[in-house]
Order: structure tokens, then sequence, then C-alpha cells
């Protein structure tokens, strides 16, 4: 009959309306999933980043004082020697270059006059506030793109961009002024005074061959160059450079472990701090 047709066509239009709501509510559900997936990956992945970052400072970030160590400076070096190599090859262009001008990468490196005793005298917790004041004393005398590292205990580097000899010793002198400048406070009743001994060495070292010394070797004559500082009396700062003599490559690829003989015969020369008297 008509009616009977009628009740099943309106069945079949509520079945069928059921079904589209059905398939919609769970089109809708599984958006809403995806979005809240989607959401927590990406808060996942922040969260996951930021440790990442973490990780990764902690890893080039020396813990006690915040400066770098030496795993950052194994990181960054070669961009900044590409760098100062670019800088380096227009100032010869220029014809901006002798055996004290022009531009060079400086490797400073110290280490603090008598510290020792103060470890063993007063503990190691006065000794690590020592520490901590020289790295503030570096963060503030020292440029934002200087690279400044505890190279281990009491010994520090710093690397720098001068613009000649002249900037690299002032560099070394207001360091170590610095340093022997500074009240130290420790917890005591006195504060106290301490001295540094420093030693530099400039990349590319001569401008006669600027490839001829590595930075490695480069670093290990600023750290003689320091020995020669504290052989001198300390609190003072002490510079191994080309002379403007045009070396051999045998001379030079034998100039580190011949460094006393090379400065004897006046291959290359040292730039000292003058004392005062």
């Amino acid at each position: 009959s008509w009616w009977a047709s009628a009740i099943y066509s309106f069945l079949l239009v509520i079945v069928m309306l059921y079904i589209v709501r059905y398939y919609q509510r769970r089109s809708f559900a599984r958006k809403q999933y995806q979005i809240e997936l989607e959401k927590e990956v990406s808060i996942r992945t922040s969260e996951l980043q930021e440790a990442n970052e973490q990780l990764l400072h902690a890893s080039i970030t020396d813990q006690l004082t915040g400066l770098h160590n030496r795993r950052y400076l194994a990181d960054v070096i070669e961009q900044h020697i590409e760098d100062i190599n670019l800088l380096f090859s227009q100032a010869i262009l220029d014809e901006r270059m002798d055996d004290g001008a022009g531009p060079r990468l400086m490797a400073l490196m110290f280490d603090l006059d008598g510290f020792k005793p103060i470890n063993d005298n007063y503990g190691h917790d006065a000794g690590d506030k020592v520490i901590v004041q020289v790295g503030a004393l570096l963060k503030n005398e020292c440029r934002d793109h200087d690279i400044v590292i505890r190279w281990g205990g009491d010994e520090y580097m710093v690397v720098a961009i001068v613009e000649d000899l002249d900037e690299a010793k002032a560099f070394a002198e207001r360091v170590r002024h610095s340093i022997s400048s500074h009240a130290f406070d420790v917890g005591l009743s006195n504060k106290f005074n301490l001295s540094s001994s420093l030693g530099f060495a400039l990349y590319p070292f001569s401008h006669f061959a600027p490839h001829s010394i590595t930075w490695d070797q480069v670093h290990l004559l600023a750290d003689h160059a320091l020995y020669k500082s504290k052989a001198a009396g300390r609190n003072t700062w002490t510079g191994i450079v080309q002379s403007d003599k045009e070396l051999p490559f045998s001379v030079l690829n034998s100039l580190v472990p011949m460094v006393d003989k090379a400065i004897e015969q006046q291959d290359i020369r040292l730039v000292m701090r003058e004392q005062r008297k």
C-alpha cells in the first residue's frame, strides 16, 4: 500500500542519514585525532630539539665558567681559518702586508701564576672561584666575535682577529693587565692579586709563505711563547712571530721542534712586554 511504501521510504532515508552522519562523525573524529597527534608530535619534536640544543651547548661549554671548551674550537676553527686566509690574501694583493702588518688570526695562550698554592692552601672551592672570576674578566675584555676558551685547569686560550702585530701586543697587554689589577675574592678576610703568563703567535705565520705553517703549529708556538714568559719572570706576555727574512720551507717545516734555534739565528723573533722598573 502507499502508506507502507511511504513508511519504508522514510525509514530508508533515516537509515541513509544515519549512515552519512556516522561517517561524518568518524571523519571528524579522525581529523581531530590527526590534529591532536600533529600537535603532540610538534610538542615532542620541540622538546627533543631543545634537549638536543642543551646537550650540544653543554658539550661545547665549560660548565664552571660558561666559556667555550676545546670541542667548540675544533668545530669552528676551520671556518675562521678560511675567513682569515681570504682577508690575508686580499691584504697581499693590496700590498698592505709585511712582517708586522696585515690581518692575522691570533692564538693567545695563558695561565695563572701561583695558582696551585691557592688550591693547596685554601681548597678547590677557592680555586674554582678564581677560575670563574678570570672567565668573567675575559668575557668583559674580549669582543663578541673572539673565541674565549678555558683550555683546562687554570689555562685559557683566546682566538682573535687582529689587524697587525701592534694590535696583537695591545690585546695581550689588556688581558694581562685585567688579571693583574683584579682583586680576587674567594671568601677570605682579604682579597688578593694574581698575575698571568701569556704567549701568542699569529696565523698565517709568514706572509712570504702563508700556508707553510698550520694553525696547529701556530698554537704550539703560542704555547712555547707562554713558557718564555714564565722564564722571563711571569706577569708578562711574549709573542713568537715572523722576522723580515724569507725562510726556506725546510726551516719553516721544522720550526716548531727547532724554535729556540730559529730564535737564536733570528729566523723568527720574540716580541716581549717591556718590563717597567
